[in-house]
């Protein structure tokens, strides 16, 4: 097509001609047709495929897109529901055509009497992606985007229409199967003694009352159970009457199991301590003394199996007192008083505890051996 250079518009003497700078800021330019670049999307200039087109993100719009530079013909260069009006661009301000009202993506395009074929659009937000096309209307411009808008999903089941790429909305990722993302499974799903939930995007394994998932590995659930409730004093377990003869020994041989773990428990545990994961064990026995009793002990835990030894205490708690020792490597805490540690006919405490925070969990065992 030829073309003839031009100062203004009226150097262009047809309607369906424009005058458009040959540069930015040119005070000459050249007569050239109506313009099918309006608003079409773009990334840089060279996608408008046109020496007078800028692509920029003018006020209004959600996308770059192509904007015919209108400084010698003014409103002669736009569309009758765009105005030329001066933007700000990465070249400096310049006068571009812009929609009426709207941003570029809802408004009608460029001229297709010399391009028909449909150009390609895309709306995006924070819910997703959705790409689609300007068609050739039947008034001789491009029609407004096709794409739908995009619109969150509310499950991760729900399929992505056709042409569009969507997020789940808030809420919709937050279960154990799609956790912070769809597909995104929790460990731990219908693992024994274990409940599995997603908060916050973020997967939460619960334990079954008092039992324990003492080696952190969800894929087996809770694996450690604790069946006596004795980790308060009133719930001590009751090992019967002891006397001072020293050849008789703790009565009922106190023993048990002692877990952690790092995760919550439902229903809550009764003495749980959180820092260490555990609850402590309570015993009790009520010693009868007598007339030649001296009232001392000496009492020794041993814990067994245990890769931390030395994270756990033995106390004995007596009407005169309460002693305490950590157990040594060897996992043997002993703690011994003198004569009148204790009266006659009164009740003695055992209390075995971890000390050490949930960076150390396990299981172990212990045994409570000794003599009044």
């Amino acid at each position: 097509m030829c073309v003839t250079s031009c100062t203004s518009q009226a150097d262009c003497n047809s309607t369906a001609f424009f005058c458009a700078p040959e540069s930015l800021g040119a005070a000459t330019g050249y007569c050239v047709p109506r313009s099918p670049v309006h608003c079409a999307q773009c990334q840089t200039d060279a996608d408008c495929g046109a020496f007078y087109a800028t692509c920029v993100q003018a006020q209004g719009d959600s996308i770059p897109g192509c904007h015919v530079d209108c400084s010698l013909a003014g409103a002669a260069a736009c569309p009758p529901d765009y105005t030329c009006a001066s933007e700000s661009t990465p070249n400096g301000n310049e006068m571009l055509c812009v929609p009426n009202n709207t941003g570029c993506l809802n408004a009608l395009g460029g001229y297709c009497d010399h391009v028909t074929t449909p150009v390609p659009c895309t709306k995006q937000s924070s819910d997703g992606t959705c790409t689609g096309v300007r068609s050739c209307e039947p008034n001789g411009r491009f029609s407004a985007c096709g794409a739908t808008n995009p619109t969150c999903k509310s499950s991760c089941s729900d399929p992505d229409p056709t042409g569009c790429t969507l997020d789940v909305c808030g809420g919709a990722a937050d279960t154990p199967t799609d956790c912070g993302g769809c597909g995104v499974t929790c460990p731990g799903i219908g693992a024994p003694n274990a409940t599995v939930t997603c908060v916050s995007a973020s997967c939460v394994l619960t334990c079954a009352g008092q039992t324990y998932d003492s080696d952190s590995n969800a894929g087996n659930g809770c694996e450690q159970s604790d069946t006596v409730d004795d980790h308060i004093r009133n719930d001590a377990v009751e090992m019967g009457n002891s006397d001072c003869a020293d050849g008789d020994g703790i009565p009922g041989a106190p023993s048990g199991k002692l877990s952690s773990d790092a995760r919550p428990h439902a229903p809550a545990i009764t003495g749980f301590v959180p820092a260490t994961g555990s609850a402590p064990d309570f015993f009790h026995t009520f010693n009868t003394g007598g007339t030649f009793c001296q009232d001392d002990f000496d009492v020794v835990l041993q814990m067994i199996g245990s890769a931390y030894p030395t994270c756990y205490k033995l106390s004995v708690t007596t009407t005169h007192g309460t002693w305490a020792a950590t157990a040594s490597q060897t996992g043997r805490a002993e703690v011994s008083s003198g004569s009148g540690s204790y009266d006659d006919n009164s009740d003695i405490y055992f209390e075995v505890e971890k000390t050490c925070s949930t960076a150390q969990l396990e299981s172990p065992t212990y045994a409570i051996t000794g003599h009044f």
